[in-house]
C-alpha cells in the first residue's frame, strides 16, 4: 500500500507512540486557541511541543 500523502511508501503503525501523541493532544487546542484566539505569542515550552522538540 501507497502512502503519497504522507510522503512515504511505508507505515508502521506499532511505532506510533500513544502516550505522545495523547499529550499532543490534549495540549495543542490551547496552544492554538491562545494564539489565534487571544492574540498570545507561543511561549518556548509551547514552540516545543509543536515542533515535538521536548522529546529530545
Amino acid at each position: 500500500m501507497h502512502y503519497n500523502w504522507l510522503g512515504t511508501e511505508n507505515l508502521d503503525l506499532n511505532i506510533c507512540d500513544l502516550e505522545d501523541l495523547n499529550f499532543r493532544l490534549k495540549k495543542l487546542p490551547r496552544i492554538f486557541k491562545d494564539s489565534y484566539e487571544y492574540g498570545l505569542e507561543p511561549t518556548e515550552q509551547s514552540i516545543k511541543i509543536l515542533e515535538r522538540d521536548y522529546k529530545k
